[in-house]
Order: structure tokens, then C-alpha cells, then sequence
């Protein structure tokens, strides 16, 4: 039967997007194409690829060539050689990623109204600011009222499914507004518990674990802590029988979390790794073979990811502020050597 002409057309306005929006500079998957070679003729690339995404979607079978990937593997951090401190990145065929991100496209119409509103992972006018953010104020208008709160910040091991039951036929969140409560605030498979109560916490825990092992998901208790303000129980939250550690301050979606509020923390912390970053270019900064423009360049790359705060600029502090010049002073120095 033959596609509608209107259907078509939409169709190929779907790979004309997913096309448009692909990232250059990227290493190829395994057939050895990169996306430069696609994008560097949109109009022929919709029409070859439009026929063939026709075809896989009538036989439902796609390429095996698709279905493989490169893995590679990259140092996160700690023990280089304890595997658990190396994450994977995946090369796959792009190609595959354009009709992935066409499929991508038509679910989240049908899905994103059956998530809940706490989920912000990889929604629509959703961002990780707006879960830290969120977090921040909790946690400065926890201290400002002196009312008592629980936070536990987990992740999970396998990523399989999301995290869709929902706890607010219980009451056992903080009070988010006259007649609600906040339960959590969750971005993908990086959930952030809050409560009032440890008791609370405990239940919702025990909760989370028990659906999430329904569902093939498994709380890491390595990446778990407790965070407590303006309370003096010292019972512990409990998975499995083994207590969650107590922290004063954990790192969550990238930004340090801790008891005094404020971004200080997580601004040190910034300037830190990339004050570290800059020492391991020194060798860089030295040579006579590099030009001045380039070490410039490198410079401010690591200038602006260290700047890069994912707070809004209104809730930093004067001094905070200050610390970018000094930071910048620093990184230049010997540069002209």
C-alpha cells in the first residue's frame, strides 16, 4: 500500500531534524562514517536514508551492522586500576542514531505525559538546573526556618526502566505547598529522597528498594548518602540490613550538596579540578612548539567548564564571584614562557 504524500513529508521532515541536530567532531561508530559525511548533503542523505528506514520499518529488522558498537573505555577517577572507577562510551553508527532519535521523537509525545513531575531526566524544558536548584532551595529554606529535613542521594546500578511509582498517597515527603507534598526530586536514574522524618526516609526507602528490584533495578549503596539538617536522630536509614553512610555533603548531578546551603562548595570544588586539570598542562604551558593562540584556546576552554555552574548567577555570593579573576590570573601564569 502506498504512504500517504502528507505522511512522507512528515517523515522525512523527522530525518531532516534528526540529521540537523547531530554533533560534529565526534568519532565514527564501526561502519567508518561520520556524521560530517552525512550532514554535508542533508537533502540527498534525507532521501537515501528515507527509503531505507521505510524498509526496516515495514521487514522490522534492522542492519546488524547497527546493532554493534565499539566500547571504549575511559578513567573516571580513583584507582585506575579498580574497574568500577572507569566509565564506557559506546561508538555507535550514525546512521543508527538518526532513526534512534526519530523513534526518540515520536515516544515522548506518548510518554512524557505518563512520567511523573519529579522525573526531569531528558524532558522537554527540563534540565539538571532546574533539579539543583530545586535542592538548593530546600536545603537554604530548611536552614532559614529551622524545620527539619532528610535527604538521601542515591543511584542506580542497571538502567533498564525508570522509577515510576509514585508515594504520594503517603505522607511521608516534606511540604511542598499547603496541600502537597515533595517526595523527591529524581533526573533519570540519580534520585534525591526528602523527608521530614527518618522514620519516613525509612519507609520510603524500603519502598524504592522493593520496586526497584521488581523492575531489575538495584540501589547502589556505594554511591548513597544520607544528609541530615536540624535533627538530632541518630537512627539509621537502612538498605538491606546495611546502613546508609551519613554525609556531610554529597555531589548530586555534578553539584556539591551540603548542610550550610550556598554554592561555595561546589564553586571551590570547580576551580579545584580544573586548577588539577591545568597542572597535568604544564608541559603544554612550557613548550616552545605550541603557539600562543592555541594554549589560549585551551585556557579558556577550562576556564569556561570550571565557570560553568549549573546554579543561577543570582545565588552566588560576592565573594564567590570574585574567585573567577584569581582563578583565571592563576591559569595564565607562565603561559607566555
Amino acid at each position: 500500500m502506498q504512504t500517504p504524500r502528507s505522511t512522507v513529508t512528515s517523515q522525512q521532515r523527522q530525518s531532516r531534524r534528526a540529521i540537523t541536530i547531530l554533533k560534529i567532531g565526534k568519532t565514527a561508530g564501526p561502519d567508518e562514517i561520520p556524521a560530517e559525511t552525512i550532514k554535508a548533503d542533508t537533502e540527498t542523505a534525507v532521501n537515501i536514508l528515507h527509503n531505507l528506514f521505510e524498509k526496516i520499518w515495514e521487514e522490522e529488522n534492522i542492519p546488524e551492522d547497527w546493532k554493534e558498537g565499539i566500547l571504549i573505555k575511559l578513567p573516571k577517577k580513583g584507582n585506575l586500576r579498580d574497574c568500577s572507577d572507569y566509565r564506557g562510551i559506546m561508538l555507535l553508527s550514525v546512521s543508527g542514531k538518526v532513526l534512534n532519535r526519530i523513534l526518540l521523537e515520536r515516544m515522548k509525545e506518548a510518554v512524557d505525559p505518563k512520567l511523573r513531575d519529579q522525573q526531569a531526566g531528558f524532558r522537554r524544558n527540563r534540565s539538571c538546573a532546574d533539579q539543583i536548584a530545586n535542592l538548593r532551595i530546600i536545603i537554604e529554606q530548611s536552614l532559614e526556618w529551622k524545620y527539619p529535613s532528610i535527604s538521601t542521594s542515591s543511584t542506580t546500578r542497571k538502567r533498564s526502566t525508570a522509577w515510576t511509582t509514585t508515594t504520594s498517597d503517603r505522607n511521608n515527603g516534606i511540604q511542598w505547598t499547603l496541600l502537597t507534598q515533595l517526595d523527591d526530586l529524581d533526573f533519570a536514574d540519580d534520585l534525591a529522597l526528602l523527608s521530614h522524618k527518618q522514620s519516613n526516609m525509612q519507609n520510603k526507602t524500603t519502598h524504592l528498594v522493593t520496586i526497584s528490584a521488581g523492575t531489575g533495578l538495584k540501589i547502589n549503596l556505594k554511591k548513597t548518602g544520607l544528609m541530615k539538617i536540624n535533627t538530632t536522630v541518630q537512627l539509621p536509614v537502612t538498605i538491606g540490613g546495611e546502613p546508609i553512610r551519613e554525609v556531610e555533603s554529597f555531589i548530586y548531578l555534578g553539584s556539591v550538596m551540603d548542610r550550610q546551603g550556598g554554592t561555595d562548595r561546589d564553586i571551590k570544588s570547580r576551580i579545584d579540578k580544573a586548577g588539577a586539570a591545568f597542572t597535568m598542562l604544564k608541559n603544554i604551558w612550557a613548550s616552545k612548539n605550541i603557539r600562543i593562540t592555541t594554549k589560549l584556546r585551551i585556557l579558556n576552554s577550562g576556564y569556561d567548564l570550571a565557570r560553568r555552574s549549573k546554579n543561577s548567577p543570582e545565588s552566588c555570593s560576592l565573594e564567590d564571584c570574585r574567585r573567577w579573576p584569581m582563578f583565571l590570573t592563576e591559569g595564565t601564569t607562565g603561559l607566555s614562557k
